[in-house]
């Protein structure tokens, strides 16, 4: 959410654009809509400025608003991927923006407006990033695009984590067979729970990754709550 006017505001991606919904005392209400020729694949807000929105798309790359979504710019200067998988807009390290990409990793230091790429030497395709309450840096990578995880291999991907904002990786875990779609935070934040596309869960921790439930369905999301 944004609160820009001090109403609470919804922001929604789709598959057919941008929504922004206000909250009118229990209720939100459809106030603007943009981006309806887009198809939007994430969304995140920046921590320091509820204002400033980051969507990625699917093959178009990344559009940003500052004002709250009344008006929307493309972000894409150094981004040679418009594949996007998940944007992190960094609470750690403010300024920050880090992309998983259908090909490719990136950061941006100054809010989107120039991208590097910092993929993992071995792992191409970037699923998932998330980042724990001391600023180290995840994400979920597999060798190849998801057409390639029928081999008996499956995804090969892996879950690698960087204490200097991306600048170099350490592989936590490889040769997975899922792909690794989702990241959140562990309860004490200082590791990540992993969902992969094979059906396991995973805890990543400083004693490594171990399996703590596998024979799910195809995990899209995992998410601490009360």
């Amino acid at each position: 959410m944004s609160n820009p006017n001090g109403d609470r505001a919804l922001h929604v991606a789709t598959f057919s654009g941008w929504y922004r919904f206000e909250q009118r005392g229990n209720d939100f209400i459809q106030t603007k809509r943009d981006l309806s020729y887009w198809t939007l694949t994430c969304m995140s807000v920046d921590p320091d400025d509820p204002n400033m929105i980051y969507a990625g798309t699917e093959v178009g790359g990344m559009v940003v608003s500052d004002d709250g979504g009344r008006g929307w710019e493309p972000a894409n200067e150094g981004l040679t991927d418009m594949d996007i998988h998940e944007v992190l807009a960094s609470k750690e390290h403010s300024g920050m923006v880090f992309l998983a990409c259908g090909e490719a990793c990136f950061r941006s230091h100054d809010r989107g407006g120039h991208w590097e790429n910092i993929s993992p030497k071995n792992h191409d395709y970037g699923i998932s990033v998330a980042e724990d309450k001391n600023g180290v840096v995840y994400v979920g990578a597999a060798r190849g695009r998801p057409n390639l995880w029928i081999r008996n291999q499956g995804a090969m991907s892996a879950i690698l984590r960087s204490g200097d904002k991306g600048s170099t990786w350490e592989t936590i875990v490889d040769k997975l067979k899922g792909g690794v779609m989702h990241l959140c935070s562990t309860p004490d934040g200082n590791g990540m729970v992993a969902g992969t596309s094979d059906g396991t869960l995973l805890v990543i921790d400083d004693s490594g990754a171990r399996a703590v439930a596998g024979g799910l369905p195809f995990v899209t999301s995992v998410q601490l709550a009360a």
